[in-house]
Formats: structure tokens, sequence, C-alpha cells
């Protein structure tokens, strides 16, 4: 199809039911994974609770004490409009 590219890989954090509050586009799923662990960092850091795992690409706070999203994850793309500005 014409308005397919490669598969890439989108982290985005935010709150249910809302657009995300941060969307980064990565070439592969290994620095996909990457990414989200940066992510996760700062939700162990934080007074949360939640669950999820690397391995299903999802995290999502359970119990929330401060002002972080309600969920990170990892969605697979390849829609061309997500890449055409970026540096491949």
């Amino acid at each position: 199809m014409a308005n397919e590219t490669k598969t890439h890989y989108h982290v985005m954090t935010g709150l249910h039911g809302c657009l995300p509050d941060y969307n980064e586009i990565f070439t592969t799923l290994k620095e996909a994974r990457d990414g989200l662990k940066e992510i996760v960092k700062d939700l162990r850091d934080s007074k949360n609770t939640f669950r999820g795992s690397l391995k299903k690409g999802y995290f999502e706070v359970i119990k929330k004490e401060d002002f972080l999203g309600d969920y990170c994850s990892i969605e697979t793309c390849t829609m061309i409009e997500c890449t055409n500005n970026q540096d491949y």
C-alpha cells in the first residue's frame, strides 16, 4: 500500500482516554524496549503501584500517588505519516 512504510515502534505514555503525553518513534523493537525501560525507571522511583512487563510492552499504574501518566506502552506501526520527518 502507498500509505505504509517499514515497521517502526511508538513508545507512548499518557492518561487513559486522552492523547499520549509522550510519543517517541524507534526503528527496532529492542530500541523501543530500551526507551520503555527508561520510563519504567521513573515509575519505579515514584510512589505509584503499577503492573506490566517489557515482554508485553505495557505498564499500567494501578494505584496513583503522583502526577505521572496512567500507562506506558510500545505500539507497532506501519503508517508512513509517522516517519516522513524522521531521519532513518
